[in-house]
């Protein structure tokens, strides 16, 4: 009886971390996404009175908008001309 009940117990540990090792897998390679590496046309920051924007940064990208957020900035400081953002007023 003991014996079935330690039995039992391992199998669901087992299911447990087969689970968890699942979700951690998922949500890790859910986490890994691939930021852009072009070169932007310009690197602006918005400093226009008002404009308390938490997205006051952004790039100019083949004469769009783009958010920071989907680009390598570092790979962008280090191989593109651009140095950092230049005010806009």
């Amino acid at each position: 009886m003991l014996n079935k009940k330690f039995r039992i117990v391992g199998f669901i540990t087992f299911i447990i971390l087969v689970l968890l090792a699942l979700y951690i897998f998922v949500v890790k390679n859910n986490d890994t996404r691939t930021l852009m590496r072009e070169c932007p046309d310009a690197w602006y920051v918005n400093k226009m009175p008002g404009s308390g924007s938490k997205n006051s940064e952004y790039l100019v990208v083949k004469g769009k908008r783009a958010e920071l957020k989907d680009y390598d900035i570092e790979w962008i400081k280090k191989n593109c001309d651009i140095t950092g953002p230049q005010p806009v007023y």
